[in-house]
């Protein structure tokens, strides 16, 4: 992993090189052409840092669960080799489960459950009525590749929690109050309250609705059947999700953050935007709040397309690539992140925003949960083998009435 690390790494530096050259040329001899060049290198160059980056975090992951298995031998008076063997074990039987129905585990493997209690769910009795848990290592991988696949995930704050009782957090704002002077003996003078909130989090239930598989593949030990499912069910969550924290109500459903931002601007045409309309939407931001690190935009690839053609009162491009090794294009000087459940560019509609993204929280409850449905006639005539996964989470926007992230709204 680490050689493949470096190759890439390698490769990265050379596309940079490869940029720079261009970007150094004069305004005045920059052409259109070279601009494409530059647009093609700085995509190369993310497509190799979302690369460095899995590798990265496969490389975290590794040492975390290093540490992971070390602290959980000390919690049970274990070896590590113990607690890796267990986790081995857990894998197994969770396997054997998903091929073959809870019915196929062996006494050994009940007692293995019960005793490691990563199964709390199964009641004895048949597959369509008896669902199990995720065991929490597998889990975590689920959780893994959602992270990979970007979006909201990029950007929000990122809370897991172990039940999925309803939790909350202040939010604050204390307006335009500023302090005073006071002589050497006057007493402090009584200033307006700032206006104190809350946002709570909740637990909704998401499923990924039932997924069929058959029942060939399902039985194919050569086939690595936990992957596959995981990654099928991590992409209909991801999708779920992604459209519920962009533009969910918050009504029966998680909060987007679209919604939650409050207006900053309106646009004087229903189908385009221009330079002035991006900084009309970046100076509706509070400036101490634009002086913070993490500030950002957000809009579908279909937006990111037309603001790379944008060009200033000089005729210069406002998309600028990296301009230094580790650092991401820019827009107006800040980062962007690609949601592809934002607003297309038309009328009445919200295609970007711009503020403080990582105040959007995300709830993930630690806890996974499967069904396997083997018995169900409408898939059983078809030789087919039927999944179903829940999650729970939620998603809210923890600032006080969205002045930390601002949209911006295309004329009607």
């Amino acid at each position: 992993m680490t050689i493949l690390l470096n190759t890439l790494r390698d490769k990265r530096t050379e596309a940079f090189n490869a940029m720079g050259e261009i970007t150094g040329v004069d305004a005045v001899n920059y052409t259109d052409e070279m601009h494409e060049n530059v647009i093609r290198l700085n995509d190369e160059i993310e497509k190799l840092d979302g690369q460095i980056e899995v590798l990265n975090r496969a490389l975290k992951d590794d040492a975390e669960q290093a540490e992971y298995v070390n602290v959980l031998a000390d919690d049970h008076n274990m070896s590590p080799d113990q607690i890796q063997a267990n986790m081995i074990c857990s894998e197994s039987i969770f396997d054997n489960v998903l091929r073959f129905g809870v019915q196929a585990m062996s006494v050994e493997d009940v007692e293995f459950v019960k005793a490691a209690q990563i199964q709390n769910a199964m009641d004895g009795t048949t597959d369509v009525k008896g669902g199990f848990y995720i065991p929490t290592e597998i889990a975590k991988k689920a959780i893994t590749k959602l992270h990979d696949l970007g979006g909201i995930r990029s950007y929000a704050t990122i809370i897991t929690t172990g039940t999925g009782n309803p939790i909350s957090f202040p939010t604050f704002d204390d307006g335009d109050n500023e302090g005073e002077l006071l002589a050497t003996a006057d007493a402090a003078t009584d200033g307006p309250d700032p206006v104190a909130g809350s946002i709570t989090l909740e637990a909704f239930k998401m499923s990924t609705k039932i997924l069929a598989v058959d029942e060939s593949l399902v039985q194919d030990t050569g086939f690595d059947l936990i992957n596959e499912i995981l990654t099928a069910m991590a992409m209909r969550w991801f999708r779920l999700e992604s459209r519920l924290y962009t533009v969910g109500t918050g009504v029966a459903q998680p909060k987007g953050i679209v919604p939650s931002a409050a207006l900053g601007h309106t646009t004087d045409l229903p189908a385009a935007f221009t330079f002035d309309d991006l900084i009309d939407l970046e100076h509706s931001l509070d400036p101490v709040i634009r002086e913070m690190a993490g500030v950002a935009w957000s809009f579908n690839d279909k937006t990111l397309k037309i603001i790379k053609k944008l060009k200033n009162a000089e005729g210069e491009y406002i998309w600028k690539g990296a301009t230094s090794a580790g650092q991401p294009a820019t827009i107006l000087g800040y980062p962007y992140h690609i949601n592809q459940k934002m607003d297309d560019v038309a009328a009445s509609k919200h295609p970007i925003i711009f503020g403080m993204l990582s105040n959007y929280y995300v709830r993930d409850v630690e806890r996974k949960s499967m069904k396997r449905f083997d018995n169900a006639p409408e898939y059983a005539k078809l030789d087919q083998i039927a999944f179903l996964g829940i999650k729970r989470g939620d998603g809210h926007l923890r600032d006080f009435e969205g002045q930390t992230v601002k949209k911006m709204l295309m004329h009607a």
